[in-house]
C-alpha cells in the first residue's frame, strides 16, 4: 500500500512560523535616570554602556537614558561621566516581562583629573545608603528571589548572611543579628520607620512568619548589622532600610503569580503616556487559605489566613519636587483546636485559641532640590497596627468559653525631614528631625481560678511622644578615604527619657578591588509601649505600672572589616564586632537570672530595673561567587 502525505502552505505556514520565533533573538529594553548622590540632581551626558555587546547611550539633560533591544539574559552595565566615580553593576539579570528600569547615583570624584581609578561596583559589596560603609549588606531582587529558602521574603533571605540567625520556630520568623533579641531591630519603608511589615506578628516584636512586602514593589535595599550612621535611631541589633521601586511610566504592564506564598497580581503603568508621573500597586492572597476553600487542607484545621495589598505613586513635578504616595497592609488570622496539657495538669483539656493580626501604613514623601548643592526630603506617614488573641479551653459542661484575651491597638504618626548639603566634593553635612505621636489602646486580662476572677495586667489608653534628632558629617580626606561623624538623640515622652549617641565610621580604599573599614556607634531600643504601660495591683486594691520609668537599653558597637573583590564575581568580606551592653532591663531580684535581651516576649508586670549587662562578640566571614 502506498501512503502519500500532502502539505498544503497553511500547514507548512504553522510548522515554520514556531522556527522562526526561536531562530530570532529576543531582547528588551534598559531605562533609567542617572542622578547626583548627594543632590539627587540629574546628570546629562552620562556614558552607560553594556561592555559585552559594545553598546551604549548617553543621558539626557533630565538624566534620562535607554538602550533599546538587548538580548535577553545577563549583563553588565559600566557608567561613566567626568568628574565622577566610574560605576560597574554586573550581573543584571534582563528578562522579556518586564522592561529594566534602574535609578542610579553618581559619586562626584574629588579627584579633578581627566579619569578616575576608583571603581564602584554597586549592587554587591557597597551599601544604598553612602554613609554605611561597616556591617551593611545591600540586596536586590533578584536575591530575595534566588536565595535559598527565602520563599521571596528579604527577611528570610537575610537569615543567610553572616552573623544573622533564625529563632527557635520558623514560623515567628526571628531575626538574631549577632546575638541580639530579635526585638532590637528596626523596619524602614522609603525613609520611614513602620510597625513590623509582617504576618502573624506579636505585641513588640519586629517579626512575623510571612512578609507583608511583595518582591514585585521592592527595589534595591539595604541590611545593616551593626555601627549604623547616626540617621537611624531606635534600633540596637540590626536595621532593614526598605526602598520601594516605582512603577514603570513609560507602558503599563501586569504580572500574575502563585507560590508557596501566595496568589500575587501587579500592575504598573504611566497615568498618562508621555508623562513622567506612573503608579504601582499589587495584591496578594494565601495560597493555603485558596487551598483550603477548593476542600484541600494542606496543614490540617488550622490553616494561616492572610491577604495584603502595596501601592506606589510616583508624582514628578518641574518647579515643586518629586512627590511619592505609599502604602502596605495586611490582614491576618489564624484558628487552632488542640489537646494539650495544661499547665499544673496531667490530664489532656482540649483547647482553642484564636489569633489575628493586622497592619497598616500610609506616607508621602517630597524631594525638592535647593540650588545645586542642597536637597530638602520631608514625609508624613499614619501606620495602625492590631493584634488580637483569645484562649479558649474547654469547661466540665463541654464550653469554651474565653479564658484569656489580649487587644492590643497602636496608631503612630510620624513627620520627618532631612536637609542634605554638599558644600564641595570633600565635605558633605546631613541633618534631621523625627517627630513620632504614639497613641495606643491597650487590653490584657485573664481569667484565674484562683480567687475565681477576671485579672487585668494592662488596660491603657492615651499617647506619647518621640522626638529624634540627627547630625552627619561626611569628610572625603582623599580619593579613597572616607571620614564619616555622626550624632543622634532620641527623647521619649511617656518617661521622659532621653539618649545621645556619638557615632563614627572610616572607609580606607585601598585599591579597585579591597579596602577596610572600621566602625563605632552608641545605639539604643526602646521597648513595645506595653512593658511600661503594663500594671501591677497592690495589697490595698490600687493599680500601680512598675515599669514606666524603665531607660533605653543600650549598646557600644565595634566593628573592623576588610572586603576584597578578586574578580567581578567573587567578593570576600571579614569582619570583626564587639558590642557590650548596658542598662538592659532585669528582673530586680538579685537571685533571677531573667533578663529582656532573652525573653521571648518584652510583656511583664515584674518589676524591672536597667541594671543588665551582656557582651557579643564574633569574627564573620563571607565569602560570595556571583552567577
Amino acid at each position: 500500500m502506498k501512503c502519500v502525505t500532502q502539505i498544503t502552505p497553511g500547514i507548512l505556514l504553522f510548522l515554520v512560523l514556531p522556527l522562526l520565533a526561536f531562530s530570532q533573538t529576543i531582547t528588551q529594553n534598559i531605562r533609567g535616570t542617572v542622578r547626583d548622590a548627594d543632590t539627587q540632581l540629574p546628570l546629562a551626558g552620562v556614558r552607560v554602556m553594556i561592555p559585552d555587546l559594545q553598546i551604549g547611550t548617553h543621558t539626557d539633560e533630565n538624566g534620562h537614558f535607554k538602550i533599546q533591544n538587548v538580548p535577553l539574559g545577563r549583563h553588565d552595565l559600566k557608567i561613566a561621566f567626568l568628574g565622577y566615580e566610574e560605576q560597574n553593576l554586573n550581573n543584571l539579570l534582563l528578562s522579556a516581562g518586564k522592561e529594566m528600569v534602574l535609578n542610579l547615583n553618581m559619586i562626584e570624584s574629588i579627584v579633578e583629573i581627566e579619569e578616575v581609578v576608583i571603581q564602584a561596583n554597586a549592587g554587591k559589596n557597597n551599601s544604598i545608603n553612602e554613609l554605611s560603609v561597616v556591617s551593611t549588606r545591600a540586596f536586590t531582587v533578584e536575591e530575595t528571589k534566588r536565595y535559598a529558602g527565602s520563599f521571596n521574603d528579604p527577611s528570610r533571605m537575610a537569615l543567610s548572611f553572616a552573623g544573622v540567625t533564625g529563632g527557635e520556630s520558623d514560623e515567628e520568623n526571628e531575626i538574631i543579628v549577632r546575638g541580639n533579641s530579635p526585638r532590637m531591630l528596626l523596619w524602614r519603608v522609603e525613609g520611614i520607620e513602620v510597625p513590623s511589615p509582617n504576618h502573624f506578628s506579636e505585641e513588640g516584636a519586629s517579626s512575623g512568619a510571612v512578609s507583608i512586602l511583595s518582591t514585585n514593589m521592592l527595589a534595591n535595599s539595604d541590611f545593616s548589622t551593626g555601627a549604623f550612621p547616626s540617621e537611624y535611631g531606635n534600633a540596637l541589633s540590626g536595621v532593614f532600610d526598605i526602598r520601594l521601586r516605582n512603577g514603570n511610566n513609560e507602558q503599563r504592564e501586569y504580572a500574575l503569580s502563585a507560590g508557596v506564598l501566595g496568589l500575587d497580581f501587579s500592575a504598573e503603568g504611566p497615568f498618562q503616556k508621555g508623562k513622567e508621573a506612573s503608579y504601582l500597586i499589587n495584591y496578594r492572597y494565601s495560597s493555603l487559605a485558596l487551598l483550603q476553600k477548593a476542600g484541600l487542607n494542606i496543614v490540617g484545621d488550622a490553616v494561616p489566613v492572610f491577604q495584603d495589598l502595596s501601592f506606589k505613586i510616583n508624582l514628578p513635578t518641574q518647579k515643586f519636587g518629586t512627590f511619592s504616595v505609599f502604602g502596605l497592609g495586611g490582614l491576618s488570622h489564624i484558628e487552632e483546636n488542640e489537646t494539650g496539657l495544661l499547665p499544673d495538669s496531667t490530664e489532656g483539656v482540649l483547647w482553642e485559641d484564636r489569633s489575628s493580626s493586622d497592619m497598616g501604613v500610609v506616607g508621602l514623601n517630597h524631594k525638592l532640590v535647593l540650588g545645586d548643592k542642597t536637597l530638602l526630603s520631608s514625609a508624613i506617614s499614619t501606620s495602625a497596627s492590631r493584634i488580637q488573641y483569645q484562649w479558649r479551653p474547654r469547661n466540665e459542661k463541654g464550653e469554651f468559653p474565653v479564658d484569656e484575651t489580649e487587644d492590643f491597638l497602636n496608631l503612630s504618626t510620624r513627620v520627618q525631614s532631612t536637609l542634605t548639603h554638599k558644600f564641595n566634593a570633600r565635605h558633605l553635612l546631613k541633618v534631621g528631625a523625627i517627630y513620632s505621636l504614639l497613641s495606643y489602646d491597650m487590653l490584657m486580662e485573664y481569667f484565674a481560678d484562683e480567687p475565681g476572677e477576671w485579672i487585668t495586667t494592662l488596660d491603657d489608653q492615651g499617647s506619647a511622644h518621640v522626638w529624634q534628632g540627627f547630625a552627619s558629617w561626611r569628610f572625603r580626606i582623599s580619593q579613597g578615604l572616607t571620614f564619616n561623624a555622626g550624632l543622634h538623640s532620641m527623647y521619649f515622652g511617656l518617661n521622659k527619657k532621653y539618649t545621645l549617641e556619638p557615632r563614627a565610621s572610616l572607609k580606607w580604599q585601598l585599591n579597585d578591588q579591597q579596602y577596610l573599614s572600621a566602625g563605632f556607634g552608641i545605639h539604643s531600643r526602646r521597648d513595645g509601649l506595653s512593658l511600661y504601660l503594663a500594671r501591677k495591683e497592690e495589697s490595698d486594691g490600687s493599680f500601680i505600672q512598675p515599669n514606666r520609668n524603665l531607660d533605653f537599653t543600650k549598646a557600644m558597637h565595634f566593628v573592623l572589616g576588610y572586603d576584597v573583590m578578586f574578580n567581578k564575581d567573587l567578593h570576600l568580606r571579614v569582619e570583626t564586632y564587639y558590642q557590650n551592653l548596658y542598662d538592659v532591663p532585669v528582673f530586680d531580684d538579685s537571685s533571677s537570672v531573667v533578663s529582656i535581651l532573652n525573653s521571648v516576649s518584652p510583656f511583664t508586670t515584674q518589676k524591672l530595673v536597667n541594671e543588665g549587662i551582656g557582651r557579643n562578640y564574633g569574627v564573620e566571614v563571607t565569602l560570595e561567587k556571583f552567577f
